[in-house]
């Protein structure tokens, strides 16, 4: 079974109601480590339009460390940043979320954010309003997400649920050979 099609029936069954061993769906039944499953699936979804070699490329941050990116689109120059938050699972995932808009602003290049899991369902508030503060941000009631967003929206390509990842790149894709 694909990662992409486990990942499709877990969000189904989750948007249903139902309450599953996730972790032990991913670690045991499929050999998964969850905390690597969102990037090997957009691996897994991109396929040839995925860049591993820049996986070990260093951007230096303003301390002075370095971090890599999660992935990188060659058709459309920008990096991939995941944040998955496994189905029916407790954890710190929410509460890490907003750090990605810092990080962004580190990035020579533009960065997608990719939402997978509970935070696609926009059920923690800070995907929620993240998401919403840069894709419909006259509906956004956070004062502060918005600034946030919008402080960084230069260097910020897209924040994408995982399961629109597809489409997204297929518009921006398009958008580009349109110019």
């Amino acid at each position: 079974m694909s990662k992409e099609h486990l990942y499709v029936e877990q969000l189904k069954r989750f948007q249903q109601g139902e309450v599953f061993d996730a972790h032990n769906e991913y670690i045991t039944h499929y050999g998964i480590k969850s905390g690597r499953f969102g990037e090997e699936l957009i691996q897994e979804i991109l396929g040839d339009n995925f860049a591993t070699g820049v996986l070990n490329r260093k951007i230096k941050r303003t301390n002075g460390r370095y971090y890599s990116a999660d992935g990188y689109i060659p058709s459309l120059n920008v990096y991939l940043e995941s944040k998955f938050l496994t189905f029916c699972t407790a954890g710190t995932a929410p509460e890490k979320l907003p750090y990605f808009l810092f990080k962004a602003e580190e990035y020579d290049k533009p960065v997608v954010l990719i939402l997978g899991g509970e935070h696609e369902l926009l059920k923690d508030e800070p995907s929620y309003y993240l998401w919403t503060a840069y894709n419909e941000p006259d509906k956004c009631s956070s004062k502060a997400a918005l600034a946030l967003v919008n402080a960084v929206r230069h260097k910020i390509a897209g924040i994408v649920k995982l399961s629109e990842l597809r489409s997204w790149v297929s518009a921006q894709e398009a958008k580009l050979k349109a110019l």
